[in-house]
């Protein structure tokens, strides 16, 4: 039962925190570049181990990932037109 109870926070952490980027994004508060050198950043982390994915990283990691379609739920497969608009610099980083 403790496994399921870690994939539901797992799961349902980083979709709040992914519907607050949506949000920054509309309002022109989040930039593309830092959210995807962030996501490179984290992307040391592996969001497969649920002790990691209930931390902070894991959240923010699943989260931007969903923020620019680099997930296997097709729902987001949408927002990786974002990947065009990131600068050559971001690419590179």
């Amino acid at each position: 039962m403790k496994e399921q109870e870690h994939w539901e926070l797992a799961d349902t952490f980083p979709e709040m925190m992914y519907i607050l980027l949506e949000t920054d994004y509309r309002e022109r508060r989040f930039d593309l570049d830092s959210g995807m050198r962030r996501l490179k950043d984290l992307s040391a982390y592996s969001p497969t181990h649920a002790e990691i994915m209930i931390q902070r990283e894991g959240v923010e990691l699943l989260a931007l990932a969903k923020f620019f379609g680099l997930t296997s739920e097709s729902r987001f497969h949408k927002n990786r037109e974002r990947l065009n608009l990131l600068s050559e610099e971001t690419f590179a980083y």
